[in-house]
């Protein structure tokens, strides 16, 4: 990627907000854009038009640290919980037991951990000052700023640890203290003891702390960002938000920028209780749907507080650029022909309406707002994913202060990149990253290029759309049409996508939020559904920046669909980690 940053700079006439406020035209911001120069703007500027000391992303990969053999195990689930994921987290509730039990338990190698810690975050963190995901005006899940969860004190409910037979079964939950790093020692003469509030064992507490996440988060997920933060910024911010004001008629946020300061005092402890210097780390990912980690500088807060419909067009050659171009540049986009029509407004597609026939169609809905951003809108409101990668395997990255500093995962100088696993269980069909038993495979450039390269090369279950798409089957009623997803579904409102894979909801699952619109015939319009009072199924959309950060991690990444039961990746993870452990 190009070695500047740039956040948007509104730069036509007068853009009028159809949430309630103006913006007018603006010169350069937080390494933004310039009316006579979009491609030359200062490299790394901070909002008050100064520089840092460094260029802020240019990322400096790790020295040769050999690989120690270890006994100790960090291991930190990044968790969505927006809505439609309780199915999947009560899954991995039941999952968690029997992944730490074979982590902790010797193998045939005798290899086994005995100090193990497990935390968990959330994929929320706000929407940067604007209302859509304000914990003021919904709740405090909305933002969970990449802290420990559980938010509140866990003192019921139940959980899972394994019986005799090996089977996950229900228990009542340990009193858990909110924001707590759970904590597992091996003493030679008890066996495994737990380290925490109260009574109980390590995948007891995991499981009634991955139980306790809920679905009430923001909408758009940022998972990828939420790691970033928690494991690896160097100076993680307290704060990060353009000043809006909210009303009836919805932000007035003005030609405002977000703002980023301070530094998470809270963040930082929470960190250093969990990561030790020369652990094995693992992160897990499980979301079904695609990242949006919105990159906090300039006017990027417009996707998150426009209107439905308000949002300018790009340039009409952004159409065609791939879409796994998400470049930290404008510059990168120039050169393409790709502009905004916030930054220039004379292209003939800044005077073409959304669709009023939303059937199928782009109406630019606010559900979608991350979806094909470069394409629709002609800029890049998101991070990088280099970003990520570097999070997992670089030595010296940027902090949310725009300096490059030390990597805490490899400050210590004692983890080599190869003690870090990343495994991602996330939307993409188990037929292609798993073998006939769900094991995950191992994944060459052909698998690669089917699950998230070249359209012309992808499977089409993992192409992201509105309307139906070419070679796959029509859902009239009948799952079996195609049993990755059920079949393509006619998207009424314009402001969803067709699903990537489908799976049965377990025994007991309640609610049916993906049907009770659909009136009468729910069965007929929805592969999820058996009737607008039951669903039956729930589903996943194309993960495609996650999958694309796990593509160039290489062997350090692990590949599971959430649409199965997940037993598999997590088996897989634990197999990669015992090859440095003691």
């Amino acid at each position: 990627m190009s070695s500047h940053r740039t956040a948007l700079s509104l730069l036509a006439p007068m853009v009028f907000v159809a949430c309630g406020g103006t913006v007018t035209p603006a010169t350069t911001e937080d390494g933004g854009l310039d009316s006579t120069a979009p491609d030359t703007a200062v490299d790394g500027a901070v909002p008050d038009g100064t520089t840092p000391d460094v260029a802020p992303d240019t990322a400096v990969p790790p020295p040769d640290v050999p690989v120690t053999p270890t006994n100790k195990v960090d291991v930190l689930f990044v968790v969505d919980n927006s809505f439609s994921m309780a199915d999947k987290q009560r899954i991995l509730a039941k999952r968690i037991p029997a992944m730490l039990h074979a982590l902790t338990t010797p193998g045939a190698d005798g290899k086994r951990a005995d100090d193990v810690h497990v935390a968990l975050i959330s994929s929320s963190l706000g929407s940067y000052g604007t209302s859509v995901c304000a914990p003021a005006l919904s709740t405090k899940a909305a933002d969970d700023r990449a802290h420990l969860l559980p938010r509140d004190t866990i003192s019921g409910g139940v959980g899972y640890r394994l019986d005799s037979t090996g089977a996950p079964a229900t228990t009542s939950c340990p009193v858990i203290a909110p924001g707590s790093t759970l904590t597992w020692t091996s003493d030679p003469t008890k066996g495994g003891k737990y380290s925490g509030d109260a009574g109980g064992d390590l995948a007891l507490a995991a499981s009634c702390t991955m139980a306790a996440v809920d679905q009430n988060g923001c909408g758009y997920e940022q998972p990828l960002e939420a790691a970033y933060r928690f494991l690896s910024d160097p100076a993680p911010s307290s704060t990060a938000a353009v000043k809006c004001t909210f009303g009836a008629s919805g932000d007035a946020c003005g030609n405002n920028d977000i703002l980023v300061g301070g530094v998470d005092t809270d963040l930082l402890a929470q960190r250093a209780a969990f990561l030790r210097p020369d652990s094995a780390v693992v992160v897990v990912y499980i979301t079904d749907e695609n990242d949006v980690s919105l990159r906090p500088a300039g006017k990027n807060w417009l996707p998150f507080s426009y209107g439905a419909g308000a949002m300018m067009r790009g340039w009409e050659a952004c159409a065609g650029i791939p879409d796994d171009v998400e470049p930290d540049s404008s510059g990168e986009l120039a050169a393409k022909g790709c502009f905004s029509c916030f930054q220039d407004n004379k292209n003939p597609a800044c005077t073409t309406p959304w669709a009023k026939d939303k059937l199928n169609n782009d109406p630019d809905g606010r559900n979608l707002r991350g979806f094909h951003m470069v394409q629709r809108y002609g800029f890049n409101f998101l991070w990088s994913r280099d970003r990520y990668v570097n999070g997992f395997t670089a030595t010296t990255i940027p902090g949310s202060d725009g300096k490059l500093g030390p990597n805490a995962l490899f400050a210590s100088g004692l983890r080599s990149k190869d003690m870090v696993f990343v495994t991602g269980i996330v939307g993409v069909p188990t037929q292609l990253v798993a073998d006939a038993t769900g094991k995950p495979r191992a994944l060459g450039l052909t698998d690669w290029n089917k699950i998230a390269g070249p359209i012309a090369l992808r499977d089409p279950h993992m192409i992201e759309s509105i309307g139906p798409r070419p070679g796959l089957g029509k859902f009239v009623g009948d799952r079996a049409i195609d049993p990755i997803h059920g079949g393509d579904r006619d998207v009424f409102d314009g402001d969803d996508l067709q699903y990537a894979c489908i799976s049965p909801r377990e025994t007991g699952s309640l609610g049916s939020l993906d049907c009770e619109s659909l009136g009468t015939d729910a069965a007929k319009k929805n592969p999820l559904c058996d009737s607008s009072s039951k669903q039956s199924y729930y589903k996943a959309y194309p993960s495609l920046r996650t999958l694309r950060v796990l593509r160039d991690l290489g062997t350090q990444s692990t590949v599971g669909s959430i649409c199965s039961d997940l037993a598999g990746p997590l088996t897989a993870t634990v197999e990669k980690v015992r090859t440095v452990l003691k």
